[in-house]
């Protein structure tokens, strides 16, 4: 991977912030107007001062929640940070960011989203980050894990996140680490006995939910672009109390031109052999798990 240093003219990302809440309507703007950049160098540089805890991770990396404090209200961002040490190319958070933007531009629904983006840097050397606006729901990982929690420990607050969902099942059920918490629900045995039976839409909300996701994903797949990590990681998708629902995190994704058929969309040939995905729709059958009946 070629890198490109971005430019950062007057931020020094070490220099403490002294910025005061009055003051942050000239820095960055209005509410419906702000400045991306200045935006996405406040955050980062919350990130790198540790200005802010971790939220959760994943293998190659890390997510923050930093606030933009106003005069009376706060905005919040997530920040993605991809660790120094991860080499591997395809874990390229440049290569994300380009695509999830292209999708949140070019494929519009009512009811299914992909969280706008606000800026990515790379830095001398060699972290990437891309910052992104908070969505306030939980992934259906974190759903399902809190039916398992209040069918087991009722006692035991609901997880707000992946993270605290991971910790509620290890302590109730044992387990010496949360390397069995696998995103991949429904293809670790462990994980996907414990949620099989747990229901978390009525037939009627799957419906509405299903069509809504065909609808995005035909779109979507019109425009050459292919997510290939909703079946295998639930945490990609999000529910909102507000009804909407997010499709995040597309390390994983593709835009292949004039493919064809959807087979090549989900094959990739690398030095080490050959990948397969599963294709976007199988998410439709997941729904299927986990409604009444």
């Amino acid at each position: 991977m070629k890198k490109k240093d971005i430019e950062h003219q007057n931020i020094d990302f070490h220099k403490p912030d002294t910025t005061s809440p009055l003051q942050m309507n000239d820095l960055f703007g209005v509410f419906e107007n702000l400045d991306k950049q200045k935006v996405t160098d406040y955050v980062i540089k919350q990130v790198i001062n540790h200005k802010v805890s971790m939220l959760t991770f994943w293998k190659q990396g890390e997510i923050f929640k930093v606030a933009l404090p106003y005069e009376w209200w706060k905005k919040y961002f997530l920040v993605a940070k991809k660790k120094k040490d991860v080499s591997d190319e395809k874990y390229d958070l440049r290569k994300e960011f380009h695509l999830q933007q292209f999708v949140y531009e070019s494929v519009s629904h009512p009811h299914i989203k992909v969280p706008e983006l606000f800026g990515y840097q790379e830095l001398p050397d060699g972290e990437q980050f891309i910052v992104m606006e908070f969505i306030p729901g939980q992934t259906l990982y974190t759903l399902l894990l809190n039916k398992v929690t209040e069918k087991n420990k009722p006692e035991r607050a609901p997880a707000k996140n992946d993270r605290e969902a991971d910790k509620n099942i290890v302590k109730i059920f044992g387990l010496e680490t949360a390397k069995y918490m696998l995103s991949k629900i429904e293809t670790t045995p462990y994980i996907y006995s414990k949620t099989k039976s747990m229901k978390l839409f009525t037939q009627e909300q799957a419906k509405n939910i299903k069509k809504h996701l065909t609808e995005f994903l035909d779109d979507m797949h019109k425009k050459w672009v292919y997510h290939r990590d909703l079946w295998g990681s639930l945490r990609n998708i999000m529910l909102c109390p507000d009804g909407k629902i997010y499709i995040i995190d597309f390390w994983k994704a593709v835009r292949k031109h004039a493919i064809k058929n959807e087979k090549e969309a989900y094959t990739e040939i690398t030095e080490h052999g050959i990948n397969e995905y599963v294709s976007d729709e199988w998410i439709l059958d997941i729904i299927d798990t986990y409604t009444e009946k």
